[in-house]
């Protein structure tokens, strides 16, 4: 198995995918629709009234979870008065963090894209993503 391993200097470069998959996977939000959208599809009416998520901040939250690839629209679903809106489900395999001393490492398994390793020096402010 080859391993590609690629070290980022976050001062340089904040607007990164990998960086955005592990501020999303902290926040309770974002946690709670991943989770609700792991055994089964869900609309954003839905999940928003299970979990009581005001409904912009559930569009705001599924549309970056959507840009970090942790999420995917999967089709749609008639709703009231003939609307349709659009179902979710995660991609989100499993994931891990750890935190130890100033070292964060998230280990993130995204379904058909595989595992992933993503390790951030809280002090020095280098990321190293192993694929």
């Amino acid at each position: 198995m080859v391993r590609n391993e690629t070290t980022i200097d976050l001062k340089e470069n904040l607007d990164i995918k990998e960086l955005a998959m592990g501020q999303l996977l902290m926040d309770d939000y974002c946690f709670k629709i991943l989770m609700s959208t792991t055994l089964r599809n869900m609309s954003i009416r839905d999940i928003a009234f299970t979990y009581f998520i005001p409904f912009a901040t559930c569009y705001k939250k599924i549309a970056q979870l959507e840009a970090a690839g942790l999420i995917r629209k999967i089709g749609k679903e008639g709703g009231k008065k003939g609307k349709q809106g659009a179902v979710y489900r995660s991609c989100l395999e499993h994931f891990k963090m750890n935190y130890k001393s100033s070292s964060l490492t998230l280990n993130v398994d995204l379904m058909k894209k595989g595992p992933k390793t993503i390790e951030l020096d809280l002090i020095d402010g280098n990321m190293v993503v192993t694929d």
